[in-house]
């Protein structure tokens, strides 16, 4: 049903802390003011936790979550 409708669902974001409470206010009232109707679930994680061998991305690869939002340490 959610993907017959692009402008309505659930985006999952993981993200950094500080990305979480400065850019992704921001992003979250320009997309909600085009598309009301889709809900943005974001989970802060800290920054220095955010590389391609932490749950997040194994979150991302589960499909638990939609994207991963930050610097990326490898």
């Amino acid at each position: 049903e959610h993907l017959s409708d692009a402008t309505s669902g659930e985006v999952r974001i993981a993200t950094s802390e500080p990305y979480a409470v400065g850019l992704m206010p921001i992003l979250i009232d320009k997309v909600s003011a085009r598309y009301p109707r889709i809900s943005i679930n974001v989970t802060a994680t800290p920054v220095g936790s955010l590389n391609v061998y932490t749950p997040q991305f194994a979150d991302l690869r589960e499909r638990r979550v939609d994207m991963v939002f930050g610097p990326i340490f490898d």
